[in-house]
């Protein structure tokens, strides 16, 4: 039986909120039937059956799984910066020598205003001038776009100076999931009678192959169908 309009849009607002009475409300039920309506639509074998098929097409399988993993794991800043040259021009001139309460010029408060880089003024006396060329990186998102990397944004903020940071998924993590998942490392202690092993089985643990994958390697050749098929 096909589903009404109402019932698809319930559907589909069911599974934003999770609360039968509101997606009621909001596929167009009046608010005095939208409870009772609600809960009856969830009994409805249709429904439920629709609402379970949606649920496997949004539903992330293992692959995809893996594949975001391997995007956090590769992330990198590159993809979001953009270097730069700029030209600045620097400027030598003489400094402005404090004075005492007498009016007389005091090095010694100069040559301290030096060495803590604080308070220097510089007088309008230049010695010299120089342009140079340094190298500046600057956060460009609309290039991050264009690569298809603002997935891997974690965090955006925007200060009252309008000054943007980003804060990327954790490419460590990613990497010991990844890892986990290929058997390449356990946090977990696992008590096995090595006497159970096989000789093939000993022989790789002995090259070094973790145990973990060992174990793995021959569940998956014990599988149904993993030796092949005859005739």
């Amino acid at each position: 039986m096909a589903l009404t309009t109402k019932q698809q849009a319930f559907i589909e607002h069911y599974l934003r909120t999770w609360n039968a009475s509101q997606a009621a409300r909001d596929a167009g039920y009046s608010e005095k039937t939208a409870r009772a309506i609600g809960a009856e639509n969830l009994t409805k074998p249709d429904i439920q059956a629709a609402i379970q098929a949606r649920l496997s097409e949004l539903k992330m399988g293992a692959d995809e799984v893996l594949t975001r993993l391997t995007e956090h794991a590769r992330g990198s800043m590159h993809d979001f910066l953009r270097v730069d040259e700029e030209e600045i021009t620097l400027t030598w001139s003489l400094m402005r020598i404090p004075t005492t309460a007498d009016g007389e010029s005091d090095l010694a408060d100069a040559v301290m205003q030096l060495a803590r880089q604080e308070n220097v003024r510089p007088t309008d006396h230049i010695l010299q001038t120089a342009t140079v060329k340094r190298a500046t990186a600057r956060l460009d998102l609309l290039q991050a776009g264009q690569r298809g990397k603002l997935g891997l944004i974690k965090k955006y903020t925007l200060d009252e100076k309008g000054k943007v940071s980003i804060e990327l998924y954790d490419a460590q993590a990613a990497l010991q999931l990844l890892g986990r998942n290929h058997g390449l490392f356990s946090d977990t202690h696992m008590n096995v009678d090595l006497s159970t092993l096989s000789d093939a089985q000993l022989e790789e643990l002995a090259a070094g192959v973790p145990l973990v994958r060992v174990l793995r390697k021959s569940k998956q050749n014990a599988a149904p169908g993993a030796g092949g098929s005859g005739d």
